[in-house]
């Protein structure tokens, strides 16, 4: 993900997570969905996707170390459609052009 901000010009990068990707919080290390699912769940959010389509999601953020990464990252969680992202940088998170 470094890499690709780099060539970008430093820009920001959104990767997904899968579910079963490590994440360590507090010391302990479990999987991206049972920090979610258990810690942080999130508030309900309804988005618009795709085709003007609202759906309604469970939103939640957190800044965790990515085990596979070795570093912290912005990890977002849109659990209804079981979407973890990860984000280089910490700017504004603009979406308009995230594919749901």
């Amino acid at each position: 993900m470094d890499e690709a901000a780099k060539e970008s010009g430093g820009s920001q990068v959104i990767s997904q997570l899968r579910k079963n990707q490590n994440i360590e919080y507090r010391g302990r290390i479990r999987s991206v969905e049972s920090y979610f699912n258990s810690i942080n769940k999130g508030i309900d959010q309804i988005i618009r996707v795709r085709g003007g389509k609202e759906i309604k999601v469970t939103v939640s953020s957190a800044r965790l170390k990515v085990s596979s990464h070795s570093k912290k990252r912005f990890v977002i969680a849109l659990n209804s459609m079981f979407k973890f992202s990860a984000i280089t940088g910490l700017r504004k998170v603009n979406f308009s052009g995230f594919v749901l």
